[in-house]
């Protein structure tokens, strides 16, 4: 996994001094396409989120006292399984384009699948996995869950092949969002066509980027600096996001002993 920080777990963080500290990040950014109003997120919106993930969600902190959350992908010998949507191979002069070029799709099918209003949680990231002389596989892979009370499970018929594994609902989740981004490529640039659409297990995917979290219709960016120079605040602009709440986040594995803290 990427991880930018040296964090260590701090699962008894006081709620109120998550509160304290997170209304000071409410704020407006501008970005080279308008404003976006980034929002604190509020503990009772932490506790919603810990309890949607499957492996649940859990407090962090830097020596420097930086909060963060730690999203749990592995607990002990149990990984959270995802969908990875496989592309082409590509070569490894080719990683950063690429890597960008993934990060403008995943931005507009963020602000497509937002527009349905589904229920569940869905995490969206883009994985690179070094396939020594074969190059690089760079491709897009989603963990989450869908809500049973809302419409992917209510309105939607199940597809058994996937939804036995994440639960109803989820397949129609991901096919929204990535009918987003194929239909957004056509006035941009062209997607990558999908070679294998597999479920597979955290460690699997090699290195991750994982720039956001999607709760229902509420967006969290979980980058720990936001500014006007962040690329993909900048590449949700683009697509008409105008909302989104912080919450600092990375994908990552905690120890068995850990799990009651992570899904408290």
């Amino acid at each position: 996994m990427i991880l930018t920080k040296s964090y260590v777990l701090s699962p008894h963080i006081n709620p109120k001094t998550i509160s304290i500290i997170t209304m000071l990040s409410d704020r407006v950014i501008t970005t080279r396409k308008g404003n976006i109003s980034i929002k604190s997120t509020s503990p009772s919106r932490i506790s919603n989120i810990r309890k949607a993930l499957p492996l649940g969600l859990i407090g962090l902190h830097t020596k420097n006292g930086e909060q963060a959350h730690g999203v749990v992908i592995k607990c002990g010998n149990e990984e959270a399984r995802c969908l990875k949507q496989q592309t082409v191979e590509y070569k490894k002069s080719e990683q950063q384009t690429i890597m960008i070029g993934n990060m403008i799709h995943l931005a507009n099918g963020v602000a497509n699948y937002i527009k349905h209003g589904f229920g569940g949680i869905l995490i969206p990231l883009i994985y690179c996995k070094d396939k020594g002389e074969n190059g690089l596989e760079i491709g897009f892979a989603y963990f989450g869950a869908p809500s049973t009370s809302g419409m992917e499970a209510t309105e939607f018929p199940a597809y058994p092949s996937y939804d036995d594994t994440f639960g109803h609902g989820f397949l129609t989740m991901f096919k929204h969002f990535y009918d987003g981004m194929k239909n957004a490529s056509k006035t941009i640039f062209p997607l990558a066509p999908v070679i294998g659409l597999d479920i597979r297990q955290s460690s699997q995917l090699g290195n991750i980027v994982m720039p956001c979290i999607i709760h229902g219709t509420s967006l969290y960016l979980c980058s720990q600096k936001l500014d006007q120079y962040d690329y993909f605040l900048n590449f949700l602009s683009d697509a008409g996001i105008t909302e989104a709440f912080h919450l600092p986040a990375i994908a990552m594995p905690i120890e068995e002993h850990h799990r009651l803290h992570a899904k408290e």
